[in-house]
């Protein structure tokens, strides 16, 4: 009966240290698979972020172009437009006396299209 005793007494102390170093193992284990899958995660997360922030930016820079582009083209207007008020300007005869002074402005206009 001794013997039955200390063997029950062994084999208890021996699953009851085996539960606890499987516990601990796989406590660790366990751990490990949660801390790679947050790190996937945030990798993922990153990734998303960093697609989003690159269409964003390429969106802009193609905003950018063609505000750029259609600012140009209001510039290259102005300046046409300032080249045809100086050649009005040319056409008009400061001197109140003139006869020049008195011409029909539509028909000037008419004949500066008509010459382009």
């Amino acid at each position: 009966m001794g013997t039955t005793i200390i063997t029950a007494l062994v084999g208890l102390f021996c699953t009851l240290a085996s539960s606890v170093a499987t516990f601990f193992l796989t406590k660790r284990k366990y751990n490990v698979e949660v801390d790679n899958q947050e790190i996937d995660n945030v990798n993922d997360a990153f990734e998303l972020f960093k697609k989003v922030t690159n269409e964003t930016i390429k969106l802009q820079n193609d905003k950018i172009d063609r505000l750029q582009k259609e600012n140009d083209d209001l510039r290259e207007q102005v300046r046409h437009l300032q080249k045809q008020m100086l050649q009005f300007l040319d056409m008009v005869c400061y001197d109140t006396t003139c006869k020049l002074r008195r011409a029909d402005i539509p028909t000037e206009i008419a004949k500066y299209q008509e010459s382009k």
